[in-house]
């Protein structure tokens, strides 16, 4: 009966443990533990915004590439976008020790397309509206750590990122081959919503530049321009870097590479397709499709 006596309290405890989280000598929910840690500790894990709010920059389309038709523009000044607004909204299911989640994002703004003004002046902003979907998955799993005086969890594995433009879109991403030139890494990536187990997400050594094949659905039939927008952090802030994918179009693909920081830390990187009409033609509404992935460089 003793026994009995001193078990019953110690399995009160760890169910205390499992029901949620200390922080700050505050008792805590399981969901309210997970999102701080997406917000906090694992923030560079989940943090790609910097991949879509690229402001305005000088364009890198190459109209010699490109055949001009009615109600088209010649060329493009510079384009960008401006996000002015972002919900997010996260959904986290738990059984047991494990927590699947999903994370949402809407983004709302403008897609700036400045050309040369029909009028006369010396340029025009088309200004169309944009409104960007984004989804990605994360499983967090309950450990216990000595070191932190208890029950934890932990980010175990994390999908990339799908954008879709809303209310619809017409380009749409089939698959990505992503290489790195030191023969460290070979992948085609079919769906960016699987799941990588933290320890399996890609990595890169420092300074080394990396291959990127982007295969669009009907590239014969819908005509797209490919972006890659790749962000790294220099002297504490943030610095957005942008190109045009090359096409290829005997082989109906788009090729291009960006190098990787020379800072060890998380990283994101954007595949980003849009369709030509969202540049040339003024009445067409922003439509796009973009795939972000998350890397590390050690």
């Amino acid at each position: 009966m003793k026994s009995l006596k001193i078990l019953l309290p110690m399995i009160a405890l760890v169910l205390v443990f499992t029901a949620c989280t200390k922080e700050n000598n505050e008792a805590i929910s399981d969901e309210e533990a997970i999102e701080s840690l997406i917000e906090g500790e694992y923030s560079s894990w989940f943090d790609f915004a910097s991949e879509l709010s690229d402001s305005i920059l000088p364009d890198t389309v190459n109209p010699g590439l490109m055949t001009a038709s009615l109600d088209t523009f010649p060329f493009i000044i510079a384009w960008g976008r401006e996000i002015t607004d972002v919900t997010k909204d996260l959904t986290i299911r738990i059984e047991n020790d494990t927590a699947n989640a999903t994370i949402e994002r809407d983004l709302y703004g403008v897609f700036h397309v400045v050309v040369p003004d029909s009028e006369g002046e010396p340029w025009e902003d088309l200004a169309k509206d944009l409104h960007d979907h984004a989804v990605r998955y994360a499983r967090f799993v309950r450990t216990f750590s000595e070191t932190e005086a208890g029950w934890r969890w932990t980010l175990d594995a994390i999908s990339n990122v799908e954008i879709e433009a809303q209310p619809e879109h017409t380009v749409d991403i089939d698959s990505i081959r992503v290489t790195a030139r030191d023969g460290s890494f070979d992948k085609l990536y079919t769906d960016p919503l699987v799941l990588w187990q933290r320890d399996s997400v890609p990595v890169f050594n420092p300074g080394d530049t990396v291959d990127v094949t982007i295969y669009p659905h009907n590239f014969s039939e819908i005509r797209s321009v490919a972006i890659l927008h790749n962000s790294h952090r220099e002297g504490g802030q943030w610095h957005h870097h942008r190109c045009r994918f090359t096409p290829v179009p005997e082989e109906q693909k788009f090729v291009g590479s960006w190098a990787v920081p020379t800072t060890p830390d998380v990283y994101h990187v954007g595949f980003d397709l849009l369709r030509w009409e969202t540049f040339f033609v003024r009445d067409y509404p922003y439509d796009d499709n973009g795939w972000c992935f998350v890397y590390r460089v050690e």
